[in-house]
């Protein structure tokens, strides 16, 4: 079964791996992949729209507490 994205997931970037990204709400928009907009708190909170897939990528992100591949 696909993995897939839910509100509440947590990802960083391998390359930032300070800042915290936050799956905020899934969005599904006709036409197109599946979409998640995820939030980064904190001195300026940041927001991001990314499709899932990018988001499940292991070479841009990383699932908050899964180890390395």
């Amino acid at each position: 079964m696909a993995q897939t994205v839910k509100c509440g997931d947590k990802f960083f970037r391998p390359e930032a791996p300070g800042t915290v990204w936050n799956v905020e709400r899934v969005i599904d928009m006709p036409g197109l992949p599946q979409h998640a907009e995820i939030v980064a708190y904190g001195l300026r909170t940041k927001t991001m729209l990314l499709s899932e897939t990018a988001l499940l990528d292991h070479r841009m992100w990383q699932a908050y507490g899964e180890k390395a591949a």
